[in-house]
């Protein structure tokens, strides 16, 4: 136990829950509120100008024009009970530059969704939200006429429906599969461009930090680069299935070309990408997420939103003292991602947001990161010189105050604009009305009194599970006897061994994002533990919210019988 003169020390030790492979359970908490599941699909059709799918008529998109397409009810997707559609958008060889939006039929948006050059085709994914009409409609902005083609990566499931579906589980940005020498990865690696008119095949699940086995899809951001002679497009899709024939990523000579899909996966954990394009090209996937049945029960859901502009360097929308000047050379900006969400910063473990690069003077590319990280310097958006403007969509993790960073990989000046589309959210609570101290005061109870005059009345318990610790959580339960708010300070994990110790980590956090703290051990240890650590103030007072911190720890072997303690201390 650790005291201080000017703060309280309170001990816990949390009934923990092993994870679904060792115990057979998971900690449930209570679902999001107007939050919704997601249903994989396998690229399907919704409109295709080229051959009249989805419209009256097959025929390119005037200047200015818009057409409107029925989403629900068609291609798998329900008639009823659908709040969002995953997009792919394609424009294809349009006759001048110009820029797409993209949004329900009944609530119209001058807020750009994709923009696009003469002659060059793009490809942009997009979360668009669904309105009572269960119709979409694009208007193509933009002084010459162009084809769309649509399809349906998958559906999220209105929260007020019964059925199931997925929720994410965002992940740190890594490589997941990489050709270019400098940044060889994946299962198989190599080190050479995908040969024109190319397939390879690489495994997902088991890899980083995407669990084996349950996953149903993935969300990953495809880079195609270093091509030189020759246009071309890559798909995306399960080894087991037929190639959809959907671009996930078109390129151009020259020019680095990316673009966030969701793909879904099936047993084999692996996919295939193939080179639709007359030349090689190298490709980098990144991670974003994965998704996993609802079942598991501590994911995330979707809440649409209406789309809004966070951050315009053009006008200072959400900039920092309201500047307008480009974003400069390696320069780095930060913003809230959050302030429209509709729930506490915190809440929120993924923001997707549409990112458009504009008035590039070189070419580069963009990184987006929670703005108390490290910059990844893993590509979001990449974009051209010459003041091509370029769009991406991502699901990026915010920081525990609700801010991203994004920083202009590139030796010229860039505008950004950054615009809402939704956001995935968790509650940090378990599905379980908090115990009263009055029930679990014989257990231990103690009181501390602070130098100010608060006194907190405390509770823990001392559970040992024949498993890994590997999940669960610590209940703050107090009685404040004074005024004054009171704060979660730091969380502190003990493992303490009893049979074999060969190392790991405990992991705490309050809510998703935050600042985390970690304790190592890596030699024998006959009684393992770490001291405290300080971590930011997660809410302005525990008493006003929900009194719950949220841990996770990794063992490096199993076989192992622990007990596991959180410390917590309050002022």
């Amino acid at each position: 136990m650790f005291m201080s003169t000017l703060t309280v020390s309170i001990a816990f030790v949390t009934a923990l829950v092993a994870l679904v492979a060792v115990q057979g359970q998971r900690v449930a908490r209570a679902a999001p509120p107007a939050a919704d599941h997601f249903v994989p699909l396998s690229p399907t059709p919704l409109l295709d100008s080229r051959n009249g799918t989805g419209t009256a008529a097959a025929g390119r998109i005037a200047a200015n024009a818009a057409v409107t397409f029925q989403v629900a009810g068609r291609a798998g997707i329900p008639a009823s009970g659908v709040s969002a559609v995953a997009l792919n958008v394609i424009a294809i060889n349009p006759a001048a530059f110009g820029w797409l939006t993209v949004y329900p039929s009944d609530v119209p948006t001058t807020t750009s969704t994709l923009t696009y050059s003469a002659g060059e085709t793009v490809v942009v994914e997009d979360f668009t939200r669904l309105t009572s009409t269960g119709a979409i409609t694009i208007k193509n902005n933009g002084s010459g006429d162009v084809h769309l083609a649509v399809s349906a990566d998958g559906y999220f499931l209105a929260a007020s429906g019964t059925a199931a579906g997925n929720e994410y589980y965002p992940v740190s940005t890594e490589y997941l599969y990489d050709t270019r020498p400098a940044h060889s990865t994946g299962s198989p690696a190599r080190t050479t461009p995908i040969p024109a008119n190319s397939t390879v095949t690489f495994a997902v699940t088991g890899q980083k930090s995407i669990p084996a086995s349950g996953v149903s899809a993935v969300a990953l951001n495809v880079v195609a680069a270093h091509q030189t002679v020759a246009k071309g497009w890559l798909s995306l899709y399960p080894s087991d299935k037929p190639d959809p024939m959907v671009s996930s990523v078109d390129y151009n000579p020259n020019e680095g070309s990316s673009s966030l899909e969701v793909v879904p996966l099936t047993g084999t954990g692996q996919l295939k990408l193939t080179n639709h394009g007359a030349a090689e090209v190298h490709v980098s996937i990144t991670t974003r997420g994965y998704f996993l049945g609802a079942a598991a029960g501590d994911g995330s859901t979707y809440k649409p939103a209406a789309t809004q502009i966070l951050l315009q360097t053009l006008d200072g929308t959400g900039v920092e003292g309201g500047g307008t000047q480009p974003l400069a050379a390696g320069a780095t900006i930060a913003f809230d991602a959050t302030r429209l969400a509709g729930v506490r910063p915190d809440e929120v473990t993924a923001a997707g947001i549409n990112i458009n690069a504009r008035q590039p003077t070189a070419q580069g590319w963009l990184s987006v990161y929670a703005a108390d990280a490290e910059d990844p310097s893993i590509s979001s958006v990449t974009f051209d010189s010459g003041g091509e403007s370029t769009h991406g969509f991502d699901l990026a993790i915010p920081d525990a105050t609700g801010k991203l960073k994004i920083t202009n990989h590139s030796s010229g000046t860039v505008h950004l604009q950054v615009s809402t589309r939704g956001y995935y959210i968790e509650l940090d609570d378990p599905d379980s009305s908090p115990e009263t101290v009055e029930a679990i005061s014989a257990e231990d109870a103690e009181v501390y009194t602070a130098e100010d005059g608060a006194s907190v009345a405390a509770t823990f318990r001392d559970i040992t599970k024949s498993a890994s610790c590997t999940y669960g959580w610590a209940r703050i339960t107090y009685r404040k006897y004074s005024t004054g708010s009171v704060k979660l300070r730091w969380v502190e994990g003990h493992v303490y061994q009893v049979t074999g110790w060969n190392g790991g980590q405990f992991d705490t956090w309050r809510g998703h994002g935050g600042a985390t703290t970690y304790w190592f051990a890596d030699t024998y240890l006959d009684d393992a533990t770490w001291n405290d650590n300080q971590i930011p103030d997660r809410y302005p007072s525990v008493s006003n919210a929900k009194p719950y911190v949220k841990f996770q720890a990794g063992i490096t072997k199993a076989f192992v019988t622990y007990k596991c303690k959180v410390y917590i201390r309050m002022t």
